[in-house]
Formats: structure tokens, C-alpha cells, sequence
């Protein structure tokens, strides 16, 4: 897959760090020495996913028959749950889905290897994954519990420490976010609103958000969030013209001091 997507993007020859997560930590049982690495690499894992330069694979596909033919430790149970379901997925794509763009992150369970050969054809086009909008602090924790998880007790305090860290190094310190064309509706917007209205994104000068499917509830919802938050800074929003004549809309940006464009 790597090799496929070299050549899709013609990076061929150049130098790239590889973390395959699970297979680059040290797993039980560890000695000292693993310990010490483990503590370390877990406390910068999020940094890996959410950085806006890196690549992020995801696989959300189980292996054909799964957990038939597989082999587990004795006294171990396969965890059957969905990509969605798994607590430390649904954290290492939520991080994923802060600020880099959509064309970086990507589904290897859609890649077929039938036009790899191509520039423009490959993985990098025919594997864009796709993203959820970024969730608050308080929306993360309170999804985070339905998920499944190999140590529940001491893995949901672990998963909700890293998302938060990737809000406060990532979306709190955004300028800009690009969420257009992604098809999202007014359950989107409704999120970003969240996050919009809370504290942490003080320093967001241009949003996005053109190019979706946006109704009047989203459009609501942003208004609101734009005429709540005394500390957003906002000075630029993009949206379709479907909702760039709302008249909350255009009223919580006028009053806020926000350029409102429609396309």
C-alpha cells in the first residue's frame, strides 16, 4: 500500500518516517527499558495522528471471517466491535479529522489495486477517507464510553487524555480550518457549532465550511455559537449560498464583525 501510494503521489525516492501503531510499541510483557519507551511514545501518540503534515491509513474493514481462523491468547477474547466502535480508533481518527486535510487521510479498506499503476488514479484519490467534525472535549468523553475496549478502566481515562491533548496543541491553536466539500449536513454544522462556541478556539481567524449540505438548523446553530463565544476571533466565514443570506447567519456576523462569503 505504501508503494502504491508513493508512486500515486510521485514521492518515489524520498524519506519517510513509518509508525504502524500497535507493531511500533512494545507490547506485554515488557521490561524496564520497553516500559520507559512505551510511557513515552503513548504520551506523544496523538501528536503522530493529528499533526497536519502527516499521512494517516486507516483500516476500517476486519479481515474476511473474522475472528474464525484467527488465532488468540488463551483466556483472550476477539474483539468483534466495528472500526467505529474501538475506543482507540475512534480516537486516533477523531485527531486525525482536527486540522489536516481530508486528502491525508485515507481508508485501505477502499483501495482495490486495480489503477495503482496510474498518477492520479491510486490510493491517494480512490481512498480519501472521508471525516466527522472535530468533537469538544465534553462530546468526545461522553461517546468515548460506548466504545469497546480491551482494559475499559484503564484505557477510556488514557484515550480521553491524548484527545484532549490534541485539542489544546492542535485546535487551539488553529488560525484557519478548511471543512469544505464534505458533504456534511446540519448534524455537522450542529458539532462545529460546539466547538465553535467553546473557549478553546480563541485564536480561529477563517473557517470553511462551503461546498456542504448545510440547512437552516446548521446555520442556526453557527449563529448562535458566533454570538455566544466573547472570545472567538473569527473574521472570515465561507459558506454556500444556501445559507449565505440566513438572516440569523448574517446578523451574528455582522455583529460579530465577520466577513460572511457564499459561493
Amino acid at each position: 500500500m505504501l508503494k502504491h501510494y508513493l508512486r500515486d503521489t510521485r514521492s518515489e525516492g524520498e524519506t519517510f518516517a513509518v509508525f504502524l501503531d500497535f507493531m511500533s510499541l512494545p507490547q506485554k510483557p515488557r521490561s524496564e527499558t520497553d516500559n520507559v519507551l512505551f510511557g513515552r511514545a503513548l504520551a506523544g501518540l496523538s501528536d503522530w495522528y493529528s499533526h497536519p503534515r502527516t499521512i494517516v491509513f486507516k483500516i476500517t474493514a476486519l479481515p474476511a471471517g473474522y475472528p474464525d481462523g484467527f488465532v488468540f491468547d488463551e483466556g483472550s477474547t476477539p474483539n468483534t466491535a466495528d472500526y467505529g466502535g474501538r475506543g482507540w480508533c475512534f480516537m486516533e481518527s477523531s485527531v486525525s479529522n482536527m486540522v489536516k486535510s481530508s486528502a491525508l487521510v485515507l481508508d485501505i479498506s477502499k483501495f482495490t489495486g486495480e489503477s495503482s499503476s496510474n498518477y492520479g488514479t491510486g490510493p491517494a484519490h480512490e481512498c480519501v477517507a472521508g471525516r466527522a467534525p472535530p468533537l469538544t472535549k465534553e462530546d468526545f468523553w461522553e461517546q468515548l464510553q460506548r466504545k469497546s475496549f480491551t482494559s475499559k478502566k484503564a484505557d477510556v481515562p488514557t484515550v480521553a487524555e491524548l484527545y484532549n491533548a490534541a485539542v489544546d496543541a492542535r485546535l487551539a491553536r488553529a488560525t484557519k480550518l478548511d471543512y469544505s466539500d464534505l458533504g456534511w449536513g446540519d448534524a455537522e454544522a450542529i458539532a462545529v457549532s460546539k466547538l465553535l462556541a467553546s473557549p478553546v478556539m480563541a485564536v480561529l481567524n477563517t473557517l470553511y465550511l462551503d461546498g456542504n449540505k448545510i440547512g437552516d438548523e446548521g446555520a442556526k446553530a453557527i449563529a448562535d455559537a458566533l454570538k455566544y463565544n466573547a472570545v472567538l476571533k473569527l473574521n472570515t466565514l465561507w459558506v454556500d449560498s444556501s445559507i449565505g443570506k440566513h438572516p440569523q447567519l448574517v446578523a451574528a456576523c455582522r455583529a460579530k464583525g465577520v466577513e460572511l462569503t457564499s459561493i
